[in-house]
């Protein structure tokens, strides 16, 4: 739930703001760049996209 006038769009974010990630959207982003980039890794990355 968000309270009442919170404003949690990208452009309203200002320094000092903590960003909280999930481990899924991190695997998303190395999955993607991975297969961009032909990078390899000793495990594997799965994208939640791809589950």
């Amino acid at each position: 739930m968000v309270p009442d006038g919170l404003d949690f769009r990208p452009d309203a974010a200002r320094l000092g703001d903590a960003v909280i990630i999930p481990d899924s959207i991190c695997d998303h982003g190395v999955a993607v760049m991975s297969k961009r980039e032909n990078l390899e890794f000793d495990r594997d990355i799965v994208s939640a996209a791809q589950r």
